[in-house]
């Protein structure tokens, strides 16, 4: 497939790297982040930070201490999506580097990402291996998988760090991740209607249907201070922006390959609400509602983004779905929602990738 063509035309006095972090009250975090980042990034780099109007004192610290860092100031939380798009305005470097200010990069982190990207000119985007910040010997993520019904989960989590070489990935992780300044613009950065969750995921799917891989980096280390949570407020954003996602880039009939497996889904995520409580029960129920009255945008995003090589995207799709890091309190059901979702997804899976063969 032709590559889209991007505009890689980049003054020699800007810097390689532009590092976009986007904060919310993140205090907590952010001195270790921004000083683990100037301790171990190397220049010409720039760090930008994209404050989405804190109530703490994150602009303040950053001020103080890191007067060399680019911090623009929102009135009002825009969301994590439009926050690093707007920071993308200000950046000047040929890549883009996105991280969480929950992060610390470990020394020597981004060569290898750079490399990997200059390496093979198809690689749309690199993540790292990111591992536990209390447990840097195991797996918080290496890019994540999508399941056949669009849901999406961390590849490797809790595993052990691996020292294998570079390899493809269903989807980069919003955590840490650089790909070009030029293909970020082209694709047209993330989907601002997210607000929040799943944007990696959506960009991901644009990067595998414009003919780009996605790609994990695992010389490349970056620690996360990662707790596992699924509050009513993430369901509502992950149920909607995964439908919002899906039907707005997916043509009818791998939708229609897919049904089986997102059906079943939907049976998994209302029980799953069912047993967490009526907050979370009402958030799935808001989902749909918001989805409904979405149905212009979706319309509308179908004209200019549908993929019509569907082919680039049947390959990334699994369907094993790894759901034990939701709750280890029943590992007998978990176990029997796997297995379904498995034996259910595999004969659309196989069916989709001889008809998109």
């Amino acid at each position: 497939m032709n590559l889209p063509s991007i505009d890689t035309n980049i003054k020699a006095d800007n810097p390689i790297v532009s590092v976009i972090i986007v904060t919310y009250n993140s205090s907590q975090y952010i001195v270790d982040c921004l000083e683990a980042l100037q301790a171990n990034t190397h220049k010409p780099y720039e760090i930008i930070v994209f404050d989405n109007a804190s109530s703490d004192d994150t602009v303040q610290l950053i001020r103080e201490k890191f007067t060399a860092v680019c911090i623009q100031e929102s009135k009002t939380n825009i969301g994590f999506a439009a926050a690093n798009n707007r920071a993308t305005y200000l950046a000047t470097g040929e890549y883009i580097a996105f991280l969480n200010p929950d992060t610390l990069v470990e020394q020597s982190w981004l060569p290898p990402l750079l490399e990997t990207l200059a390496a093979d000119k198809t690689i749309g985007a690199a993540t790292p291996q990111v591992v536990f910040a209390d447990k840097p010997n195991y797996i918080n993520t290496c890019g994540n998988t999508i399941h056949f019904s669009g849901l999406t989960y961390c590849e490797g989590y809790g595993k052990l760090i691996s020292q294998a070489p570079p390899y493809p990935v269903s989807a980069v992780s919003g955590a840490a991740f650089i790909m070009p300044r030029a293909l970020f613009q082209t694709l047209g950065g993330f989907a601002e209607k997210f607000f929040m969750y799943y944007e990696d995921t959506d960009l991901s799917l644009r990067i595998w249907c414009a003919g780009y891989v996605c790609t994990v980096v695992p010389n490349s280390i970056v620690r996360h201070a990662y707790t596992p949570s699924f509050s009513p407020q993430k369901m509502f954003y992950l149920e909607r922006n995964r439908y919002l996602s899906l039907f707005s880039l997916l043509n009818g009939w791998l939708l229609l390959l897919m049904a089986p497996s997102i059906f079943l889904m939907e049976i998994v995520s209302w029980g799953y609400a069912v047993l967490q409580g009526k907050n979370d029960f009402k958030a799935k129920w808001r989902a749909w509602i918001a989805l409904f009255s979405e149905r212009k945008w979706i319309l509308n995003r179908r004209k200019e983004r549908t993929c019509h090589h569907p082919q680039n995207l049947i390959r990334i799709f699994s369907p094993q779905l790894n759901a034990h890091y939701v709750s280890d309190k029943s590992p007998a059901l978990i176990w029997v929602v796997e297995t379904a979702v498995r034996l259910v997804a595999a004969p659309g899976l196989r069916l989709a990738k001889w008809i998109y063969r």
